[in-house]
């Protein structure tokens, strides 16, 4: 389950970068340029493949003018 989570995680931060990324019309190649690192590197992150720390992440949401919110929820109801 643990995997899982990792996985769900690194998907859904993803797809909501790319999805950011097209309705800003910021290329892979504009985004590697923004960054100051290349293509490849840019694809490594966004593909899961290069571990993208919360310091890429908020360069990232910086360089395409978007505001991160992270929000955490119980997975399973606590029981009191």
């Amino acid at each position: 389950e643990r995997e899982i989570a990792c996985e769900r995680l690194v998907f859904n931060t993803t797809e909501d970068i790319l999805l950011a990324m097209q309705d800003s019309g910021v290329s892979y190649a504009e985004l590697a340029k923004r960054l100051g690192k290349s293509k490849s590197h840019v694809s490594q992150i966004l593909n899961g493949t290069r571990n993208m720390t919360l310091r890429t992440l908020a360069d990232i949401s910086y360089v395409i003018d978007c505001e991160i919110k992270l929000k955490m929820a119980w997975m399973y109801p606590i029981k009191l």
